[in-house]
């Protein structure tokens, strides 16, 4: 491996990746996290995986190349060199077609050209989003050639097992041992309100207008967040009245509080839809591991099936271990404004955030990392697009609350700033379904905590029986045991 960074899906590596064996839909292994792939990309030697690293960014050897950048136009993928440290007869190999730079912590390809001596140059973009290197006034880059680092560790591949990207989205709850097929409301409507002695959940336009839903239905199932699903006893106008039939279920009413707020709560409703031939399919890749499946049951009608709902509900054989908590920025967070109906603002100091935040994204902030915490995005911080390099010192990132709890205390400007922090894999995520080979030899399905230790449901980690050691217990010491 050439470079992969923390929180990135572009792995680059130092061939074309055919050369390697690697194409579309292959499994791979890093670092314990399994990824498929989602494409390659033979001139710039990139692998693109289909869910972002969460392990130590594996960097490369790096070699300064006399030039330095002092801006850079995104929308023409363009890197402005400094007068005098460019591109000359002395450095001009460093920029050929397709050469392997890199330049503040970013892994970028020069494009299909060679860079002409006394030129600023283009760059190919291996993701939207993810070459984000920011310049603010008078601020300049060194630009290193990269090579692979010899004690970068391998990556592995599942030479026989099939992997297929799954034609629907999913939902579920951490903790529980069932997936089902959801679809976010097709009118755009969030959770806008909850009363308790009604049970009836009211949906809300962007402008916190009341909605009618535009999909539930008696007998589907409805997600709130992180969240469900909840099952929809009757329609009544714009109220989606909930059955209260699950006493050890989150209520509602634990985290909505209050009718003068207005939540903009992602909302997704159980779908009927299956994918074909999924009854065939025993393993599921979920967050970078495996979980077998112990059945697949399509409910068409939840009306009058008791604790079912309308759809595909898939039940694996153990506990949804739920989305990690990935790290956006580090003491990014310039300040907070007070809550407001349910609604908070996040100011971000410019160039801290070399991500794109999307409409819906499930965020936390500081030492908030509960779920009971959650704040949800209410509009995209695009980051990706135009120019973002004019030194101003903030960007202001919109939020709703979900629930009391979530209220984030309003802070002044800071200049030690607050980390801001997203989950992985949330609700109206697409799985990976996996066709294991029998031949399959390189690696196969493991249970939690490689059967030698106990998984905590509060923090994601193993506890490891005597004897054992390492993040899922793989690792034996047989002189303690």
């Amino acid at each position: 491996m050439n470079t992969l960074l923390y929180g990135s899906k572009v792995l680059f590596v130092d061939s074309d990746p055919s050369s390697l064996g690697i194409a579309t839909d292959n499994l791979i292994k890093i670092n314990g996290q399994e990824f498929a792939v989602e494409s390659t990309h033979a001139d710039s030697n990139i692998i693109l995986l289909n869910e972002a690293f969460l392990g130590t960014t594996i960097s490369p050897t790096i070699t300064d190349t006399g030039a330095v950048a002092t801006s850079v136009d995104r929308t023409a993928r363009n890197i402005v060199l400094k007068t005098g440290y460019g591109v000359t007869a002395a450095n001009q190999g460093a920029f050929v077609a397709h050469a392997k730079l890199y330049m503040a912590g970013h892994p970028f390809t020069n494009d299909g050209s060679d860079a002409s001596i006394g030129e600023n140059f283009d760059y190919a973009d291996p993701s939207p989003g993810e070459f984000l290197v920011y310049f603010e006034t008078d601020q300049e880059h060194i630009i290193y050639r990269r090579s692979e680092n010899v004690d970068n560790q391998n990556f592995y591949k599942a030479s026989s097992d099939v992997a297929t990207p799954s034609t629907e989205t999913y939902c579920a709850t951490r903790g529980t041992n069932a997936i089902y097929t959801c679809a976010a409301d097709s009118g755009g409507a969030t959770s806008k309100s909850f009363t308790d002695t009604t049970l009836a959940l009211v949906l809300g336009d962007t402008n916190g207008d009341a909605v009618a839903p535009s999909d539930a239905a008696a007998g589907s199932g409805v997600f709130i967040g992180v969240q469900g699903p909840y099952k929809v006893d009757s329609i009544s106008t714009n109220d989606i009245i909930l059955e209260d039939t699950n006493p050890g279920q989150t209520r509602f009413s634990d985290y909505i509080a209050g009718a003068d707020k207005t939540y903009q709560i992602p909302t997704f409703v159980s779908a009927g839809a299956t994918q074909t031939g999924i009854n065939d399919v025993k393993v599921a890749l979920l967050n970078g591991r495996r979980y077998k499946i112990a059945s697949v049951v399509t409910t068409a009608d939840g009306v009058n099936v008791e604790n079912e709902v309308t759809g595909t509900k898939i039940t694996l054989t153990e506990s949804f271990s739920g989305p990690h908590i990935q790290l956006i920025c580090a003491s990014c967070v310039h300040s907070v404004g007070a809550a407001s109906g349910g609604a908070q603002d996040i100011v971000i100091k410019d160039g801290f955030v070399k991500d794109t935040i999307a409409k819906g994204d499930a965020l936390l902030l500081g030492g908030s990392l509960s779920y009971d915490n959650l704040l949800f995005a209410t509009a995209s911080l695009d980051l990706s697009s135009g120019a973002d390099d004019s030194g101003a010192n903030a960007r202001t990132l919109s939020v709703s609350e979900s629930g009391t709890n979530a209220v984030f205390a309003s802070i002044a400007d800071t200049v030690t700033g607050v980390s801001l922090y997203r989950l992985t894999i949330q609700n109206g995520f697409t799985p990976v379904w996996i066709t294991e080979s029998t031949s399959q030899a390189t690696y196969n399905y493991v249970s939690q905590c490689s059967n030698r230790g106990i998984c905590d449901g509060a923090t994601g980690l193993c506890a490891c029986f005597k004897g054992y050691s390492g993040d899922n217990c793989n690792q034996q010491n047989m002189m303690a045991v």
